[in-house]
C-alpha cells in the first residue's frame, strides 16, 4: 500500500489552493477569490415598495453597521440607497465596503401572475386571465364583448346542376354580432408592484378555430411595444419612492 501513501502525499502537496497577493489583499488562487471576503447575511425578503420604505424609516436610519462593526449614523448621508432592478424587482443596498463589495439589506420581490403572451389559450382560460390579470380599461371591456361573440363554425355550401354535385366546406372563428376593436388594443396588465399606476400597452389579438384540431378556438396576446412598458414601469417606482423617501438616493 505505499503507492497509495505515496499518492495521497502527492495530492496533500501538490493540489493544495495556493495563495497570492494583489494590491495588497490575498487571494485564492482557485474559483474563491479573496482569503478574508466579508460575509454578509441573506437580503431580507419582502414584496411591496411600502415595506422598503417600512424597513428604512424603522431600522436603517437609526444606525447600519457594516465591516469592521463600524456604525454610520443618518448623517450627513445616508449609508444606503435604493436600486431598482426592473418593474418587479426592488432593493436596498449599503457601500462598498473596503474590498469593494456591496451588502444587500433587503430586496422586495413582487410576485408575477405569470402572464402569457404570445401562446395560444383555450378561450376560456383566455376570458378568464383578462378579468382576473389586467386592470380595466375601455379596450379591455370592448375585447371582452369580442370573445363573448366568437364562433367556431362549419359551412357547408352544395351544388347541384342536376349532373354533378360540388360541395365546399369552410370553417373558422366567426363573430354573432360586430364589435368595434382597435387594430391594436390598449390593456393594462398587473405586473408590477400594486402601490403604482400600471402601465397600459398596445397588444395584438389572435384568434384560432379548433375545428380542424377537434378542439375549442384558442385566443392570444401579443406585445406590440418592445418593452417600453419596463422603462416606464421603472420610472412610476421611481416617482412613487422619491415621494415617499426624498432624502434616500434612489437609482434605476
Amino acid at each position: 500500500m505505499s503507492w497509495l501513501r505515496e499518492a495521497m502525499g502527492w495530492l496533500k502537496t501538490e493540489c493544495r489552493p495556493a495563495m497570492t497577493e494583489v494590491g495588497g489583499k490575498t487571494y485564492w488562487t482557485d474559483s474563491r477569490g479573496l482569503v478574508d471576503a466579508p460575509c454578509y447575511p441573506a437580503p431580507l425578503k419582502l414584496h411591496t415598495l411600502q415595506s422598503i420604505c417600512d424597513i428604512i424609516r424603522e431600522e436603517l436610519t437609526k444606525t447600519v453597521k457594516t465591516v469592521g462593526d463600524e456604525s454610520f449614523a443618518w448623517e450627513p448621508d445616508p449609508p444606503f440607497s435604493i436600486h431598482i432592478e426592473s418593474p418587479r424587482v426592488v432593493s436596498i443596498i449599503g457601500r462598498n465596503d473596503q474590498y469593494m463589495h456591496r451588502s444587500c439589506f433587503a430586496k422586495a420581490e413582487y410576485e408575477d401572475l405569470a402572464l402569457q403572451f404570445g401562446h395560444l389559450m383555450p378561450l376560456e382560460e383566455f376570458h378568464v386571465r383578462l378579468l382576473s390579470e389586467f386592470k380595466e380599461t375601455e379596450d379591455q371591456k370592448k375585447m371582452l364583448a369580442t370573445l363573448r361573440n366568437v364562433v367556431d363554425t362549419e359551412k357547408v355550401v352544395l351544388e347541384d346542376d342536376g349532373f354533378t354535385q360540388k360541395a365546399t366546406v369552410s370553417t373558422g372563428v366567426q363573430m354573432k354580432e360586430t364589435v368595434d376593436l382597435p387594430p391594436f388594443p390598449v390593456l393594462a396588465p398587473i405586473r408590477s408592484f400594486p402601490e403604482i399606476e400600471q402601465v397600459s400597452a398596445p397588444f395584438l389579438l389572435r384568434v384560432k378555430s379548433g375545428k380542424a384540431r377537434q378542439t375549442i378556438p384558442e385566443a392570444m396576446l401579443v406585445e406590440t411595444d418592445g418593452g417600453a412598458w419596463k422603462l416606464e414601469a421603472i420610472a412610476r417606482i421611481r416617482k412613487w419612492l422619491r415621494e415617499a423617501l426624498p432624502d434616500v438616493p434612489i437609482y434605476a
